[in-house]
């Protein structure tokens, strides 16, 4: 036969939180699209939140080896520096960074670069830790593929070198041989046209000759193997 009520205003409460699920929806927007996953773990209880980007990143199965293992989740031969960075994280109140591989069933490589930082209380004492996973898996290859072409345009420039270096002597003589046949030529009988062809013939082979000093000089430079 009675009714009893209260009303209260909640248009700020609301408003917050609509707000904070745009937010929300921006950060997994933006996560989404740069490959990147967020994690978050308790230091006081070790309960760990991992964003579904995380997850999808990770993979089923080095998160499962994450929770037999500490670092489980990483490739074997990466672990121990990603220990280490952890450790330099938890003495340090800067955002710690380091690239690494995860572990992969098939023997494969999945690069990702990590960032995290520690959250202390007002005794600094940590309490939790954040961070930052990132897929650069491309970039890793492009980084290979510019470091392999490299390697290969610096053999194939040592090589000129070194070939060219090695056949100065080889080059140089057989010019040599027409110049000096062309000197002995010039001291002979000949026509006044004769002359002029055999002193032709003798600058045309001088030029020649210094701009071959030249090159093999600049060659033996790069092959390390100037004799002064």
């Amino acid at each position: 036969f009675e009714m009893f009520g209260i009303s209260q205003n909640i248009t700020e409460l609301v408003d917050a939180r609509d707000q904070a699920a745009v937010m929300q929806d921006r950060l997994g927007i933006a996560m989404s699209a740069a490959s990147a996953g967020v994690y978050e773990i308790d230091l006081r209880s070790s309960e760990r939140w991992t964003s579904p980007q995380y997850q999808a990143l990770a993979g089923a199965d080095a998160l499962t080896r994450h929770a037999m293992r500490p670092f489980g989740m990483y490739h074997d031969d990466d672990i121990a520096a990603v220990r280490e960075s952890w450790e330099r994280c938890l003495r340090s109140q800067e955002v710690e960074s380091i690239d690494a591989r995860l572990h992969r069933p098939n023997g494969g490589e999945q690069w990702v670069r990590i960032f995290m930082r520690v959250q202390r209380n007002e005794h600094g004492v940590p309490t939790r830790a954040v961070g930052l996973m990132l897929d650069i898996q491309q970039q890793k290859q492009q980084e290979h593929a510019l470091i392999e072409a490299k390697q290969q345009a610096e053999a194939a420039t040592s090589a000129k070198s070194n070939f060219l270096a090695s056949m100065s002597h080889e080059i140089r003589t057989p010019l040599n041989g027409v110049l000096g046949m062309n000197s002995l030529l010039l001291r002979t009988q000949l026509s006044d046209e004769q002359r002029t062809y055999a002193r032709t013939i003798r600058s045309s082979g001088k030029a020649l000759l210094t701009l071959i000093n030249d090159i093999l000089d600049l060659s033996r430079v790069d092959a390390g193997r100037v004799d002064l």
